[in-house]
């Protein structure tokens, strides 16, 4: 039984990321036909009805961590952070993320569906352009962070901790995806289809990471006498 358990999880972590790109490709696929999912304005509607002063505050607050001025230079500390206290091999995983961000722009280009409307919904903050799917922000934000909880949080010391660390990056993730449909910026499937291009972009080079580490071990082992 134990056997057949792990061999499950072991098809299971190797399948689900492949299933969810499949899922991307088939939704972005669609997309250009149509101005949005059925459900987007339901649900943007219903997410928008608990708007309130303090909300608008913090979702814009939200939405500012994956903006350019304040991704990119996160995203170069993070990469030399992790260059000082692990390896540089680490620290360019990061900054393997720049070009898959560069691809998903060009995706918003080839897709060129429209945002959300300020007569359907309300527009909260104006001023995003081009297209809406999916959403540079829903897929930075998990990437990035992602990226955190794939390669940053296993060296925490604590367990607890850990899984404290990891409640804050998924809070974060579901924040700044929720304040672009919040916000007017996005419908939600825009988000969606971020979040469906973003894990699997993780998984591989999370993939990849490991992969480095265990080679670095036995090219160690290898140059020595």
């Amino acid at each position: 039984m134990p056997l057949r358990r792990d061999l499950r999880l072991w098809r299971f972590a190797r399948y689900w990321p492949l299933s969810l790109l499949a899922l991307a490709v088939v939704v972005s696929t669609l997309a250009p036909w149509t101005v949005r999912f059925p459900g987007d304005l339901a649900l943007a509607r219903a997410l928008q009805s608990l708007h309130a002063p303090w909300l608008d505050t913090l979702m814009r607050g939200a939405t500012r961590l994956a903006d350019a001025p304040v991704a990119i230079p996160s995203l170069l500390l993070a990469a030399a952070a992790v260059s000082f206290l692990r390896h540089w091999k680490d620290g360019a995983i990061f900054l393997l993320t720049l070009p898959l961000e560069g691809l998903l722009r060009v995706l918003k280009l080839l897709v060129d569906r429209p945002r959300p409307d300020a007569d359907l919904v309300r527009v909260v903050e104006a001023g995003s352009s081009g297209g809406g799917f999916p959403s540079g922000h829903a897929f930075h934000a998990v990437l990035f962070l992602g990226l955190m909880w794939a390669v940053g949080v296993p060296d925490i010391p604590w367990r607890w901790l850990r899984a404290l660390a990891r409640v804050c990056l998924l809070s974060l993730i579901a924040l700044i995806g929720a304040s672009r449909v919040y916000l007017g910026l996005h419908w939600p499937s825009d988000v969606v289809a971020g979040v469906l291009w973003g894990v699997p972009a993780v998984a591989v080079l999370a993939a990849l990471a490991k992969r480095w580490r265990r080679r670095e071990p036995s090219v160690a082992n290898s140059s020595s006498p």
